[in-house]
Formats: structure tokens, C-alpha cells, sequence
């Protein structure tokens, strides 16, 4: 049976038919809204109405002006050329330099077909054929001649002025060219804004400047998408490739920028409050006087990530990669390689307080009369992590590997190798009130006239926390580290190794009030005329705490420290092993009034008396420290040795000068101090390891190990106290037993190695714990 239903199809009224065409437009959407498809060929074809392939037009500009927001325009290979001026996209006027390509908002503008297409994914951009070409070369005869480290455009004197412009309607905010504006696809090339009258044309309100970005000019909140595509051959006086200016943040992703030329920012410039970003991009080959790669000006904060800025040149100017002013670039994953300034800054320039940030770069192979990799200057500060500064040139000057002048430089977890300088600094130079803090940073095999590693001059302290510092080597003064005039640098935790001087201070130079504060660090192997290990100079008298100096030498005096009109202090240390090719005054060598102290410290030579040495502070020893494998480069010690628990934990105490107090820990992390003992002497803390075999001995036992939750600890004899230690030496567990048989809880403590102590009576030995 069929039931009878209310029929859908009775007569409708202007109200019903207005619904309906409402819900038709909700469920299918509305036609004037969908996107439409238009194409480009270089010859056209039909109708020419760039409704399809076989109905192509050749003039891009229009396709462009016909779009609407949402619209795509596909581009077959071939060389496309402006022929309306930019402030009259309506009429046609060929080969005028006002001429240039003008996106939409939110128009998509694809290039590399072949003319055939059905769908987007069916483009290749890998066949050469296919290359689709935006060109402001009217004539087609531009030249590249790159010679050497020069690179000219020649015969582009007729060339547009921008291939490309983007610019926000009216230029405010809400009129931005917005990120669904997309180019991509295309080789952007034979642009030429070279106006040395610095004139403009008004393109939708806003002064285009004919002498800016002669690739593309973007103007006032113009933030295309530019994706696979190549700025070539271009000019200009400002950005010869591409210029963002005043909130034109750009997303660039898949590029390259190349042979490009300015006066300023041969590839980029970024200029007055932008923040474009840069994927996957490659800076190259492009030459400028100032900015050879890109010049950032007045607030411009690129974000780069995965770039390469390579063999960029800035010849009258700074930053041959790079020139910052007044800016603030993000760079991530990113090479800065084989760039060349002719003053400062090879790699990057930057001042007037432009505060960099860098994570995971690789600043290698630059060059510059100082800074070959790094510049920075006027308060501009430069935090570095996980980075590689390498094989970097100042050629006349300072700072091979880097350069900070009454700037900060912050870096963390970096490698500083193989980097040279004529004068000072072969692997870094801080200058002029311009502290420094280094933790992880590894120096090595720099060269430099004078301190070859790192250089610390006129009021620039510099933090070392964990720094290795070796195998670099100076012509003159320092081979190490040079603290000169006025600069106390502080080190806790640093290796200073095989480090060479022809003059003086293998390891480390001191001079003029520079009284620089060594801590629980290592000073070996280093070589010098005279100071081997230290030299001290002119009222510089370093503060030296649980350090060892051994295994140095001195092709005259003092192998191990030389003290020149200076009186550095010498506490918990032990200075052993040294030599002098005079074969007097192995270890220490002092002359015009110098007067070293030294306490609590293992001092060989010093038992046939103290003269030629210093003043005897008291609780010293002569004797053989006994370090673990001196050969093999391992200065612990081993049980027997006369330094273990022969220091003073004084000096680590609430009030002392310096203040050593967060320094609870020797040169490998573990614990320095334990209870009832003194601290050792030396670099390293003596960790008695008690094993099975230990602990039968004292009729105890410990179990299991590694341990989850319970760590079970039973003895004969009453254990009174236990108590558990990170490697930082801080008390994570303790209990007060009087009993031989308990358990500790380790369920809520975090995996990581721990130091157990177990006192029984007046005795205590320590275990190492795996918790898991």
C-alpha cells in the first residue's frame, strides 16, 4: 500500500523560491565564490580568454586583474615579460620600466607547466621546458658576469624596475595581500630598480620606490606565499632580489636567490618592522656593498629556517651574509658558508642593538677584516646553541671565529674550531665592555696572533662553565685564553689543553687587573716561552680553586705558572709535573714583586723552600699526587694519594671572596664534598666506590643494584646513618637508623646515577646506585 504523502511540488511564491535558493547556496555553494581555473601560454590560443588550455592567454597581468579571491593562474614554460605599468594595469604600454607584474589578494599564481594539466599534482617542475619565466629584461640580452668575487648584470639599463610587486590595498590592515596570495613555480629575473633620484609611482595608494626590490617589492602588509621559486639576475639600490617593507611578512619556501646585486642586501632586504619567514631557502652568490646576502633594517626580524647563506659578498660595506641593524634574526638548521666582507662581519654584521638568535647553524668558512664568521657590535647580543663556528678568517684584524664589540655573547653547546686572525682572537674576541658567557663550548685549533682561542679585552669578562679549550696556538701571547685590561673572566669547570704560545701563557695570559676566578678545572700540556700553563701579568692575580696544572712547559721559566709583577692566590690546587727547558723553576717562576700565596695545595719544589716560588699560606705538600693515568690524560686520584681529603672546605663557605657556594660539584659532576671529610685538592673529588667485594670486607651488604623501588642494606655491625645523593651533590634521601638490617625507598626518585652513603660508627664509605 502506498501511503499518501503532501506533494514537494506545488506552486511556489517569491518567499519560497528566495529559501530555497538560500539552502541551494548553502549545500552547493555559491558560483560567483568557487574557484575558477584561469591559463597562461606564452603564445595564445582560441579565444585567448584564459578559460582553458586551449583557450589561453599571454598576458598574465590580465588573467591576473579577471581573478577573483580564491582564483588559481596556471603559467605554461616560457618567458613572460609586463606590459602595463603598475599603477594602470587597464593599458597595455610595452617596455616601460614603470611596467611590472602586480599580485592580487589571495590569487594563486602557478608556474612550470607544460600546457596540458588537467590537475595541479600532473606539474613538473623538474623539466627544464616547462621553466615559466617572469622577466623585466625588455631586450633579452641581460648578462651575468661573475669573475672571480665580482658579479655584474650588464645591458639592464631598460629593464623594468620590479618584475613583481605586492602591495596592501590602501595599505591598511585590513587591506593585506594575505598569505593565500601564492606564487609559486616561477624564476623571477632582469629586474633593475636603480632610480638614483629615489622616485616612486602610487600603486593602490602607497609609494612603490623605483629603487627597491628589483625582484619583488613587497609594500605595507603584504604577505604572500612564495613557493618554489627563483629570484635571478636582478638589481637594485635597496634588495636587488627581494625587499619586504613595514609588516610585509612574507612566507618563502623552497627558493633560491641568486647573482643578485644591490647597493644594500644584494639577495634581501627586510626593512622597517617585518617579519618575513624563510623555509628551505637558499641566499647565494649575490653581492652588495653593505648586506651581501640580506641587509635587516629598523625592526626587521626574519625567521630562517633550513637556509643557506652562502658566497654572498658585500664589498664596500659589512655583513658579507648577513647585515643587521636595529634587527633581530631567528635562524634554525641553517648554513652561513664562504661569505666575504671587506670590513666586518664575513658571515654576520650586525649593530646598533640587533640581538641575534641562532640554533643548530653552521658559521664555517667566512672571511672579513674582523669577525670572519660573527660581528657584533653597539649592544647587539648573540645567543648561540647547538651550533659549529668554523674555519672562519679575520684577515686583518680580530675575532676569526667571532667578534662582539660592547656586545653579549651568550652560547651554549657550540664548537669554536679552526678559526684564525691576524691580530687577536683566532676563535673569539670580546671587546670593549663586552661580557661573555660559554657553557658546553668547545675551542680548539684556532690560530691567531695573539690568543688564539679566545680574547677577553678592556672590561669583557667572560663565564666558562664546562668549556674545553686546546690545541690552539698564537705567534705572540696566549694561546688559550688572553684576559687583558681589566677583564676577570671566571672559569668553573674548563679543560685548558695543548695549547701553544711562542711568547708567553701556553694555557691562559693574565695582564692588567684581568684577575680572572679557575675553579675545578684542569690546566695540561700547554707550552709557552715562559707561563706554560698561567702567565700573570701587571697586577693580574687570578683566584685559583681546586685546580690542577701539570704535564706544561716553558722553553725558559715557569712550566707551570710565571707571575710578573702579580700576586695570584692558590687554594686547593695542585701544580705538579711541569717543566722549564732551564730546568729551574719547573713549576712556578716569579719575578718583579710577584707574589703568589698558596694553601691547602700540592705544590711540588716548594719542600727546598719557597723562594723563587711564593708565599707559603699554609697546610701545602710536596709529593707525587698520584693521579689515576697522568699519560693518558686522567688527573683523578686514586686512594693512596696525599691530596685527597688534605684541602679546605673554607673557601666554599657562605662569605668568602669569591663566592664559591653553588660550585658542589669537581671538573665530572660528582659530588665534592662529604660529610666529616675535607675536600681534596685538585680538579677532581675522590668518589670511593664500594663495590661487592668493599662492602664484605665490612661485613655489609647492598642490594639490588641497579635498585627499582627498595635498596636493601644489611650489616653485622648497627648502621646509624644512610643518606643519597644526586650528582650534583645534593641530598635527595636520608635516614637515622640504629639498626643492621632496612630498606631505603628509591620508587620516588628519578632514574639517574646516585652516590649512597652509609655510615657505620665513625666510619662512612659512599656506593654508586643505578636507579632505574
Amino acid at each position: 500500500m502506498i501511503k499518501k504523502t503532501t506533494s514537494f511540488f506545488k506552486p511556489l511564491n517569491n518567499k519560497n523560491i528566495a529559501a530555497v535558493l538560500f539552502c541551494a547556496a548553502l549545500f552547493f555553494g555559491v558560483s560567483a565564490n568557487a574557484q575558477t581555473t584561469r591559463y597562461v601560454k606564452p603564445v595564445p590560443a582560441g579565444t585567448a580568454d584564459g578559460s582553458s588550455w586551449d583557450n589561453a592567454s599571454n598576458d598574465i597581468q590580465s588573467v591576473l586583474n579577471s581573478s577573483a579571491n580564491g582564483d588559481a593562474v596556471w603559467v605554461a614554460g616560457g618567458t613572460y615579460k609586463p606590459n602595463r605599468k603598475a599603477n594602470a594595469l587597464t593599458v597595455i604600454t610595452p617596455n616601460d620600466r614603470d611596467n611590472a607584474f602586480v599580485l592580487k589578494d589571495s590569487v594563486q599564481l602557478y608556474g612550470g607547466f607544460a600546457g596540458t594539466e588537467l590537475l595541479l599534482s600532473e606539474r613538473n617542475l623538474t623539466i627544464a621546458e616547462n621553466a615559466s619565466i617572469l622577466s623585466g629584461d625588455f631586450n633579452g640580452d641581460d648578462e651575468l658576469v661573475n669573475v672571480g668575487d665580482t658579479l655584474k648584470i650588464l645591458n639592464n639599463a631598460e629593464n623594468a624596475y620590479h618584475v613583481l610587486i605586492g602591495v596592501g590595498v590602501g595599505g591598511a590592515v585590513t587591506d593585506t595581500l594575505d598569505r593565500h596570495t601564492r606564487v609559486d613555480g616561477f624564476t623571477i629575473r632582469g629586474g633593475n630598480a636603480n632610480d638614483t633620484l629615489f622616485t616612486s609611482i602610487t600603486v593602490n595608494a602607497l609609494a612603490i620606490y623605483r629603487y627597491t626590490g628589483g625582484g619583488l617589492m613587497n609594500r605595507i602588509y603584504s604577505k604572500p606565499t612564495l613557493v618554489n621559486v627563483t629570484f635571478k639576475g636582478n638589481n637594485a639600490i635597496y634588495g636587488g632580489g627581494v625587499y619586504n617593507r613595514s609588516y610585509s611578512d612574507i612566507i618563502l619556501e623552497n627558493a633560491t636567490i641568486t647573482q643578485n646585486t644591490a647597493s644594500f642586501g644584494g639577495g634581501v632586504v627586510n626593512w622597517l618592522n617585518t617579519s618575513p619567514e624563510f623555509n628551505n631557502v637558499v641566499i647565494s652568490n649575490n653581492h652588495a656593498d653593505a648586506g651581501g646576502g640580506m641587509y635587516n633594517y629598523s625592526n626587521a626580524n626574519p625567521a630562517l629556517n633550513d637556509v643557506e647563506i652562502s658566497e654572498n659578498h658585500a664589498w664596500q660595506g659589512s655583513g658579507g651574509g648577513m647585515f643587521n641593524n636595529t634587527s633581530g634574526p631567528v635562524i634554525d638548521g641553517s648554513v652561513i658558508s664562504g661569505n666575504i666582507s671587506s670590513i666586518d662581519g664575513g658571515g654576520i654584521f650586525s649593530t646598533a642593538n640587533s640581538d641575534i638568535t641562532l640554533t643548530d647553524v653552521t658559521i664555517t668558512d667566512n672571511a672579513a677584516q674582523n669577525g670572519g664568521g660573527i660581528f657584533s657590535t653597539g649592544g647587539s647580543d648573540a645567543t648561540i646553541t647547538a651550533s659549529t663556528i668554523s674555519l672562519n678568517e679575520a684577515t686583518t684584524g680580530h675575532g676569526g671565529g667571532m667578534y662582539n664589540y660592547q656586545s653579549v655573547a651568550i652560547l651554549d653547546d657550540v664548537i669554536v674550531e679552526a678559526n684564525n686572525a691576524a691580530q687577536y682572537g683566532g676563535g673569539i674576541a670580546n671587546w670593549n665592555q663586552a661580557p661573555a658567557q660559554l657553557t658546553n663550548v668547545d675551542i680548539i685549533s684556532n690560530t691567531a696572533a695573539n690568543a688564539a682561542g679566545l680574547f677577553n679585552y678592556d672590561n669583557s669578562p667572560a663565564l666558562l662553565t664546562y668549556v674545553h679549550i686546546s690545541n690552539n696556538s698564537t705567534t705572540g701571547t696566549g694561546g688559550g685564553i688572553y684576559n687583558y685590561k681589566n677583564s676577570p673572566s671566571v672559569l668553573n669547570y674548563v679543560i685548558i689543553s695543548n695549547n701553544t704560545a711562542i711568547a708567553g701563557g701556553g694555557g691562559i695570559y693574565n695582564r692588567e687587573a684581568s684577575n680572572a676566578i679557575i675553579t675545578s678545572s684542569i690546566i695540561f700540556s700547554n707550552t709557552a716561552q715562559y707561563g706554560g700553563g698561567i702567565y700573570n701579568f701587571n697586577d693580574a692575580s687570578p683566584i685559583l680553586t681546586n685546580v690542577t696544572i701539570t704535564g706544561n712547559v716553558a722553553t725558559t721559566y715557569g712550566g707551570g705558572m710565571s707571575s710578573d709583577s702579580a700576586s695570584p692566590q692558590v687554594r686547593n690546587s695542585i701544580i705538579f709535573g711541569n717543566t722549564a727547558d732551564t730546568g729551574e723553576n719547573n713549576n712556578n717562576f716569579i719575578f718583579n714583586g710577584a707574589n703568589p700565596t698558596f694553601s691547602y695545595s700540592l705544590v711540588e719544589d716548594s719542600e727546598d723552600g719557597w723562594q723563587g716560588i711564593g708565599t707559603d699560606g699554609g697546610n701545602n705538600i710536596d709529593a707525587d699526587p698520584l693521579f689515576t693515568d697522568a699519560e693518558d690524560g686522567d688527573f683523578s686520584l686514586v686512594t693512596e694519594s696525599p691530596a685527597v681529603n688534605t684541602g679546605s672546605n673554607t673557601y666554599y663557605s657562605e662569605g668568602q671572596t669569591p663566592d664559591l657556594t653553588a660550585l658542589t660539584t669537581d671538573i665530572e659532576g660528582a659530588p665534592r664534598f662529604f660529610e666529616g671529610t675535607a675536600v681534596d685538592m685538585g680538579a677532581y673529588e675522590l668518589q670511593i666506590l664500594v663495590g661487592i667485594e668493599d662492602f664484605n670486607q665490612l661485613q655489609v651488604t647492598c642490594y639490588p643494584n641497579p635498585v627499582v623501588n627498595y635498596l636493601n642494606i644489611q650489616a653485622q655491625d648497627p648502621i646509624s646513618a644512610v643518606a643519597v645523593y644526586n650528582m650534583l651533590g645534593q641530598e635527595v634521601k636520608n635516614a637515622t637508623w640504629n639498626n643492621t638490617n632496612n630498606t631505603v625507598d628509591m620508587a620516588g626518585v628519578q632514574t639517574g646515577n646516585y652516590f649512597v652513603k652509609v655510615t657505620i660508627g665513625n666510619a662512612s664509605k659512599s656506593v654508586m646506585v643505578v636507579k632505574k
